[in-house]
């Protein structure tokens, strides 16, 4: 009887294209998606630290201006606020007298975004 391995048929070789397309294409969409979620990302922080540096930029320009104009009054006034309007946003410092020559502030920063956030300081001129 003649063998019949040289008519085998090719079935079992067609199945392999299939699967290998199917693994390297969701490969590339795993890959795609994750670039596209990590760039979302880092748009996120840059707009956080740009907002960072930009109420840091508020806040020093408003106590420069708060120790300039205080610097220029022969008697300092015991408690008073003020308000400096700036091109990125608005400084607002409200001061209270500790002792002689120190203050205790209490400033809000509001960017032109609408982010607002306060802090504390005890300042002392000198």
């Amino acid at each position: 009887m003649k063998s019949d391995f040289k008519h085998t048929p090719a079935t079992y070789r067609n199945g392999f294209i299939f699967p290998f397309v199917l693994l390297l294409s969701i490969l590339f969409l795993a890959a795609t998606t994750t670039s596209i979620h990590l760039y979302q990302n880092h748009q996120y922080t840059t707009e956080l630290h740009y907002d960072n540096i930009v109420m840091e930029t508020l806040f020093q320009s408003g106590l420069a201006k708060f120790h300039k104009e205080m610097s220029h009054k022969e008697e300092l006034p015991k408690s008073g606020e003020v308000t400096y309007l700036f091109p990125k946003g608005d400084t607002y410092i409200q001061y209270t007298w500790i002792a002689e020559r120190t203050y205790d502030l209490q400033i809000v920063i509001t960017t032109n975004k609408g982010v607002t956030n306060k802090f504390g300081r005890k300042y002392t001129f000198g």
